[in-house]
Protein backbone atom coordinates (compact mmCIF):
# COMPACT_ATOMS: atom_id res chain seq x y z
CA UNK A 1 0.00 0.00 0.00
CA UNK A 2 1.16 3.49 -0.77
CA UNK A 3 -0.05 6.48 1.22
CA UNK A 4 -0.24 8.47 -2.02
CA UNK A 5 -2.72 7.04 -4.50
CA UNK A 6 -1.60 6.75 -8.11
CA UNK A 7 -4.23 6.53 -10.86
CA UNK A 8 -4.08 3.45 -13.08
CA UNK A 9 -4.35 5.73 -16.12
CA UNK A 10 -0.98 7.26 -15.17
CA UNK A 11 0.67 3.85 -14.75
CA UNK A 12 -0.94 2.50 -17.95
CA UNK A 13 0.37 5.45 -19.97
CA UNK A 14 3.91 4.85 -18.71
CA UNK A 15 3.74 1.12 -19.43
CA UNK A 16 2.25 1.81 -22.86
CA UNK A 17 5.25 3.97 -23.78
CA UNK A 18 7.75 1.61 -22.13
CA UNK A 19 6.51 -1.47 -24.00
CA UNK A 20 5.25 0.34 -27.13
CA UNK A 21 1.79 -1.14 -26.66
CA UNK A 22 -1.58 0.59 -26.87
CA UNK A 23 -3.76 1.20 -23.86
CA UNK A 24 -7.10 -0.52 -24.46
CA UNK A 25 -10.40 0.20 -22.70
CA UNK A 26 -11.05 -1.98 -19.65
CA UNK A 27 -14.12 -3.63 -21.24
CA UNK A 28 -12.09 -4.70 -24.27
CA UNK A 29 -9.28 -6.02 -22.09
CA UNK A 30 -11.78 -7.96 -19.93
CA UNK A 31 -13.28 -9.54 -23.06
CA UNK A 32 -9.81 -10.72 -24.05
CA UNK A 33 -9.21 -12.18 -20.59
CA UNK A 34 -12.57 -14.01 -20.69
CA UNK A 35 -11.61 -15.59 -24.03
CA UNK A 36 -8.26 -16.82 -22.73
CA UNK A 37 -9.33 -19.31 -20.07
CA UNK A 38 -5.78 -20.70 -20.00
CA UNK A 39 -4.22 -17.30 -19.18
CA UNK A 40 -3.08 -16.48 -15.63
CA UNK A 41 -5.11 -13.24 -15.62
CA UNK A 42 -8.28 -15.32 -15.95
CA UNK A 43 -7.79 -16.57 -12.40
CA UNK A 44 -8.41 -13.00 -11.20
CA UNK A 45 -11.29 -12.29 -13.58
CA UNK A 46 -13.85 -11.75 -10.80
CA UNK A 47 -11.59 -9.17 -9.16
CA UNK A 48 -10.92 -7.38 -12.47
CA UNK A 49 -14.62 -7.28 -13.33
CA UNK A 50 -15.56 -5.76 -9.98
CA UNK A 51 -12.73 -3.23 -10.26
CA UNK A 52 -13.78 -2.25 -13.79
CA UNK A 53 -17.37 -1.77 -12.61
CA UNK A 54 -16.12 0.80 -10.12
CA UNK A 55 -16.41 -1.21 -6.95
CA UNK A 56 -14.13 0.32 -4.41
CA UNK A 57 -11.02 -1.49 -3.38
CA UNK A 58 -10.08 -2.05 0.22
CA UNK A 59 -7.33 0.16 1.51
CA UNK A 60 -4.87 -0.81 4.17
CA UNK A 61 -4.78 1.15 7.39
CA UNK A 62 -1.35 2.76 7.39
CA UNK A 63 -1.48 4.22 10.89
CA UNK A 64 0.92 1.69 12.45
CA UNK A 65 3.19 1.70 9.43
CA UNK A 66 3.32 5.50 9.46
CA UNK A 67 4.23 5.61 13.15
CA UNK A 68 7.05 3.11 12.53
CA UNK A 69 8.43 4.64 9.32
CA UNK A 70 7.60 8.32 9.49
CA UNK A 71 7.55 9.99 6.13
CA UNK A 72 8.97 6.97 4.23
CA UNK A 73 5.38 6.21 3.18
CA UNK A 74 5.02 9.61 1.53
CA UNK A 75 6.68 9.01 -1.80
CA UNK A 76 5.25 9.44 -5.25
CA UNK A 77 5.11 6.65 -7.77
CA UNK A 78 7.03 8.21 -10.63
CA UNK A 79 7.87 7.01 -14.12
CA UNK A 80 11.24 5.57 -13.14
CA UNK A 81 9.68 3.48 -10.34
CA UNK A 82 6.98 2.09 -12.67
CA UNK A 83 9.65 1.17 -15.23
CA UNK A 84 11.80 -0.47 -12.54
CA UNK A 85 8.89 -2.61 -11.34
CA UNK A 86 7.96 -3.54 -14.90
CA UNK A 87 11.55 -4.46 -15.77
CA UNK A 88 11.82 -6.65 -12.68
CA UNK A 89 8.42 -8.33 -13.10
CA UNK A 90 8.85 -9.07 -16.81
CA UNK A 91 12.39 -10.34 -16.93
Amino acid sequence: ENANSTPWSYIAAILSRFYSLPVVPAAQWLDRVRQRVDHQANKLLDFFERYAQGESMSFLDLHNARSATGDLLDYAVDEELVKAYASYACR
